[in-house]
């Protein structure tokens, strides 16, 4: 079944049913991943993210929601400040619960989704699976790749780099041989 995923749902109701919900939700409709698409954002308006979510109840008849949330977003390369497309895909298993009691009583391997007033935001939902998949640095996975701004500059080309070794460096003072020295000079004031 597909269906706006903006307003807030029953998920007792759909799960009652056996529903299935599937759509997109545009940029606009997920302001926090869009926030962090930087100079991009704009450039993003017209993409969107398709969700697949289905409603149930898990062995323990606790209530379930599954499902998957993929899209494809501009970011701004950490290396070449150049646009980097990322494709995202998540998929999750939680269970819906009403209270920080419920949350804590679930086995570790279960993940919560707190309902308000019996109902859930789908969106929301999506948002937030896609934002514990988004890198933390965006980059180009091969240098090569990047802008000129990375690929001029040495230190990330895969060369040898003039660096002194560990024998060129002046040799390093050890930290408790000073306070080794400091012990044996108390002990001599005595």
């Amino acid at each position: 079944m597909s269906e706006s995923l903006i307003e807030p749902v029953d998920p007792e109701q759909l799960a009652a049913a056996g529903e299935s919900l599937v759509g997109r939700l545009s940029m606009d409709q997920l302001p926090r991943v869009k926030a962090l698409l930087g100079s991009s954002g704009e450039a993003a308006r017209a993409l969107e993210a398709e969700c697949h979510f289905r409603f149930g109840r898990d062995e323990m008849a606790r209530l379930t929601l599954e499902g998957e949330v993929s899209t494809r977003i501009p970011m701004e390369c950490q290396r070449c400040l150049e646009p980097v497309w990322l494709s995202l895909t998540t998929s999750f298993s939680l269970v819906i619960v009403d209270s920080e009691a419920a949350a804590e009583a679930l086995p570790v391997e279960k993940d919560p989704l707190f309902r308000e007033r019996r109902l859930i935001k789908l969106a929301t939902v999506a948002e937030d699976e896609l934002l514990v998949v988004m890198p933390q640095v965006a980059r180009h996975p091969d240098v090569q790749e990047c802008g000129s701004l990375a690929r001029d500059d040495r230190l990330f080309v895969d060369e040898a780099v003039d660096a002194p070794t560990v024998s060129d460096q002046a040799p390093k003072q050890r930290p408790f041989q000073v306070l080794a020295g400091l012990k044996g000079e108390k002990g001599r004031r005595r």
